[in-house]
């Protein structure tokens, strides 16, 4: 029987790919997969480079570099990818790559190479060189259509990558696509906008905007939003690109509050609520925020705690009737207690009422990017004349793929896997060793939201209708 070759698998797709060519890491892992089961072939490691250009260079790309340092202490014997423009699209990286993985060779899915002949050899550079050449004229061209864009006041994103208070619209004069304010947060970021003028502070508005809106904004996100240009209208130097919420001199006066060295953004004086965001009232489900509360002891000593208390009991006019205070020392205790046992219980509700049945959509992802791949190629080579024409044709496909990605969305199996790769072994141990900021991310990483069941006796508390991701 022929030895089975221990082999090394390679990804890679960059943002740029997936959004013209509909590129995904998962076609490549089916390809690879296939290609070595039929060739006596054991992956023993999968490397995956997710919106890497092929461009950069080895020191930039996390899993080349892993991949290279397992060549050199000799875990496999070659490295499989579809494509060569999928390991590198530099001929001058792919050289230098070859040098510290020698004598680790390499083969391609879909594409024949002889690399003992000198013909070999030079169709790789050949193809390296073409592959290099290809990804700058890709990117010249996407330059241009953005440049486009801005300047035509169109969004280069969609609404959810655009700042706070914006969103994508339509011009019903020419039926194209522009920013507008978001009519929901509009009023929003006017008021946040005043009181920041006023408190000049950077955290007393982030608390502001929590407990008036719900809203959690981190100190380098609220600067940013402040700087930003679209306050005043103004992207990638078209003065009148969207519609302005101030005028360009007080968006200056903004900024140089925003930026001034008097602004603190005094994290050392913020406290860290290990359950924020994660607590949702029983009553009216809004978050419920975190705060201090303080007591007097016996002996006369003053002792502060953290608690939680539903913020639309107690600060939004008492417009919900929940009014109990939750102890941070007592949802902690009860999550270290019996998050195990809660986990079990979310995943026998989940198989009980989400039994599997056949779904027929209305979208093929398959043939979405293979229209994709066509329409990019006839830009490529020139065969569309106007940008108004690609554009067109490319935000219909891109609009037909985000709904088929929708409408698998929805009926797609719950994964616990994340949870239960962290609960394992001595988690409680290692828990213990966290500091504040790392027990808050511990809950985070697997732990969506939950309800306090506070009404039983007082030794039964609990937690319910807790979404595990």
């Amino acid at each position: 029987m022929e030895k089975v070759e221990r082999v090394a698998a390679y990804i890679r797709v960059s943002t740029q790919e997936q959004h013209l060519h509909g590129i995904s890491l998962d076609a490549q892992v089916q390809k690879i997969q296939q290609y070595a089961d039929k060739n006596n072939m054991r992956i023993v490691e999968w490397y995956k480079d997710e919106g890497v250009s092929g461009r950069k260079l080895i020191k930039k790309r996390p899993e080349l570099q892993r991949m290279i340092q397992d060549a050199e202490k000799g875990m496999f014997e070659r490295i499989l990818f579809i494509k060569i423009d999928r390991f590198f699209r530099s001929v001058a990286e792919y050289h230098e790559c070859m040098k510290r993985i020698a004598p680790v060779v390499w083969s391609t899915t879909e594409e024949e190479y002889d690399l003992t002949t000198a013909n070999g050899r030079m169709l790789v550079n050949m193809k390296l060189t073409i592959a290099e050449m290809e990804a700058d004229q890709t990117g010249e061209r996407i330059k241009i259509v953005n440049e486009y864009k801005a300047s035509t006041g169109q969004p280069l994103v969609g609404t959810q990558c655009l700042p706070f208070g914006f969103r994508v619209g339509k011009d019903e004069k020419n039926g194209k696509k522009n920013v507008i304010k978001d009519p929901d947060d509009a009023p929003i970021l006017e008021d946040l906008i005043n009181y920041y003028m006023e408190v000049q502070s950077r955290r007393k508005t982030i608390m502001y905007a929590y407990s008036k809106y719900h809203l959690n904004f981190g100190q380098q996100q609220l600067k940013l939003l402040f700087n930003n240009s679209m306050l005043h209208g103004e992207y990638r130097g078209n003065p009148n690109y969207c519609e302005p919420y101030l005028d360009k001199e007080t968006h200056e006066r903004l900024m140089e509050i925003n930026n001034s060295k008097n602004i603190k953004d005094n994290t050392k004086a913020e406290r860290t609520y290990l359950f924020s965001g994660l607590l949702k009232c029983p009553t009216c489900g809004r978050p419920m925020s975190g705060s201090i509360g303080h007591t007097v002891k016996p002996n006369g000593r003053r002792f502060s705690y953290r608690r939680y208390r539903c913020s639309t009991a107690y600060t939004a006019g008492g417009k919900c009737d929940y009014g109990k205070s939750l102890y941070e020392t007592t949802v902690e205790k009860l999550m270290l207690e019996n998050v195990e046992h809660y986990l079990k219980g979310a995943k026998e509700e989940y198989e009980l009422t989400n039994l599997p049945d056949e779904k027929v959509y209305l979208y093929n992802v398959d043939d979405i990017n293979a229209e994709l791949d066509r329409l990019n190629y006839s830009w490529r080579k020139g065969m569309i004349r106007t940008v108004e024409q690609y554009e067109k044709e490319h935000e219909e496909l891109m609009d037909q793929l985000r709904l088929a990605k929708a409408e698998r969305q929805e009926t797609e199996p719950r994964d616990f896997s994340k949870a239960d790769e962290i609960l394992q072994g001595d988690w409680k141990e290692v828990y213990g060793k966290l500091d504040d900021d790392g027990k808050r991310q511990f809950w985070r990483s697997f732990v969506v939201s939950m309800e306090p069941d506070w009404d039983g006796p007082k030794n039964h508390k609990k937690l319910t209708n807790i979404i595990f991701l």
